[in-house]
């Protein structure tokens, strides 16, 4: 039998281990799912068809989603941290940098203990009346691809987008 290949100093496995960089480190992260959150059978975004903004080639634009999927979000939203730092990987402090501190960078929340998904099932249950996420779903899996997040500033009459991610599996298909 052949012997797995441990690939990793954290993995216990057999076979020989080296360090992750930090850009793997940083991606590991972002894959985690939120501790909080129970991990469904099914990472399927339920949605109603009157929920449906816009449809194209296979994916839809919705209004709102279930606070169930605010965890899926919270982690498009830390491989959305990831996105931005690896623009900057070959900076000779990249490694120097938490999760924490990229978050801060792009202004995202930090936090693990579940106060970031906590904001964002407000934002999607239409909680905050200046903020709002626009889940995009790929129709057949009813799969989370991606979302845009908002702000509206009234006093000023200025929307600006905050956040917008295509999830890595859905890019290059002209959804961004």
């Amino acid at each position: 039998e052949r012997k797995k290949r441990r690939l990793y100093d954290d993995d216990p496995g057999p076979g020989p281990k080296r360090q992750r960089t930090a850009m793997e480190a940083l991606r590991a992260w972002a894959s985690e799912w939120p501790a909080e959150e129970p991990i469904p059978r099914k990472k399927i975004v339920d949605y109603k068809q009157e929920d449906i903004i816009d449809k194209t080639d296979g994916y839809a634009v919705l209004r709102r989603c279930p606070e169930e999927c605010a965890a899926q979000l919270r982690v498009s939203e830390k491989h959305f941290v990831a996105d931005h730092a690896q623009l900057l990987q070959e900076e000779t402090w990249f490694h120097d940098l938490s999760p924490e501190e990229w978050c801060k960078g792009v202004g995202v929340i930090a936090d693990e203990t579940g106060v970031a998904v906590k904001a964002i099932k407000a934002v999607v249950a239409g909680n905050r009346e200046h903020r709002f996420t626009l889940p995009l779903v790929e129709v057949e899996s009813k799969s989370l691809a991606g979302y845009i997040h908002v702000g509206w500033k009234p006093e000023e009459e200025e929307l600006s987008i905050k956040q917008l991610k295509v999830n890595d599996k859905d890019m290059n298909r002209g959804l961004g």
